[in-house]
């Protein structure tokens, strides 16, 4: 089976050299993988490493395809790789991920015994090991911060809403079409939604593992679930059925956080310290429990609830914030 991965980047001069070295290692072989490098009109070093690996390790695969996404969007690269690629099926593959060495190989086999898509779990890993990327790494992975989506740890093969690092066979971009470009970082849960309105059933193996990179700040962080936030308010006016409900929970948090502070102001009962007591209490709990061996030896999960408080409160802001500049383009 010939196999297309389709890696779209910008700005990953730090990152691309640790996945392109896993595509190398790869069991399954390459002279059976076609692969396509999308530059998103970066400003670094970006183009000119897919230019090197080109050089280097054309010939080892079947094909290398140095391609430009000039509508630098994610979505944008995304169809820039579906015009482009021959392959029997499509990977795509994020620039800051890692991946083991029979990644394509197990997601070939699962292709083969009967499903159009699948993809498995995608764990969070840090670049360097300090005690503070410990922490941003638990606050990533908790189920109560950010973490509770299946296709970060899932344990059984089941069939989900949505993959991450997804394979798909070509017929299926052939009946549903390409990326929605009006969409920067919600393109995914759109694409999937629109794959099961089609009757296609999305398969979890657990044994397909990738990996990604988190941001390596705080800031950088929360920056990211500020936008993410924001996204998935702009998309309700696009495509609102390609969401489930817990996307929301931060949005209906901040919003509770307001009209407290509102009753409050007009009342003598302390509504907004109520509501806290309640949130850090659940938030404790759960940052214990998730990581209590490890606070001994790291006393910067201490800080970890705090953290997951601010993650929640970007992301809400970023869904109101998105709410409200999504109706001047509805």
């Amino acid at each position: 089976m010939k196999v297309s991965i389709a890696i779209v980047a910008y700005n990953e001069e730090a990152y691309l050299n640790n996945i392109l070295a896993d595509i190398v290692q790869q069991s399954y072989p390459l002279c059976n993988v076609e692969l396509l490098l999308i530059d998103s009109m970066s400003t670094d070093e970006t183009y000119n490493i897919m230019k090197k690996f080109k050089m280097e390790y054309g010939k080892e695969f079947f094909s290398i395809k140095l391609l430009k996404n000039e509508g630098k969007r994610l979505p944008n690269g995304c169809n820039v790789a579906l015009e482009n690629y021959t392959g029997d099926v499509i990977l795509r593959i994020d620039a800051h991920a890692r991946i083991p060495i029979d990644f394509i190989k197990l997601n070939v086999e699962t292709i083969k015994s009967g499903e159009c898509v699948c993809g498995g779990p995608r764990p969070n890993i840090i670049e360097k090991s300090t005690k503070w990327k410990k922490m941003l790494l638990a606050a990533e992975m908790s189920k109560f911060g950010s973490g509770a989506a299946p296709f970060r740890n899932g344990q059984k093969r089941s069939y989900v809403t949505s993959v991450f690092h997804g394979c798909y066979k070509r017929e299926v971009f052939q009946k549903i079409g390409k990326y929605d470009e009006r969409l920067a970082r919600t393109e995914d849960n759109d694409i999937h939604y629109r794959m099961r309105l089609e009757g296609y059933k999305i398969c979890f193996n657990p044994f397909i593992k990738s990996y990604q990179y988190i941001r390596p700040s705080l800031k950088k962080m929360l920056m990211q679930k500020y936008a993410n936030g924001y996204w998935i308010g702009r998309t309700i006016y696009i495509q609102p059925k390609c969401f489930s409900w817990y996307h929301f929970i931060p949005m209906l948090f901040v919003s509770a956080l307001l009209l407290s502070l509102f009753f409050s102001h007009y009342t003598d009962r302390n509504f907004l310290a109520y509501l806290l007591i309640i949130y850090f209490s659940i938030n404790i709990f759960i940052c214990v429990k998730e990581n209590y061996r490890k606070i001994r030896g790291n006393y910067y999960l201490i800080v970890l609830p705090v953290i997951v408080f601010f993650i929640h409160i970007l992301y809400g802001l970023g869904e109101f914030v998105g709410l409200i500049k999504g109706l001047r383009h509805a």
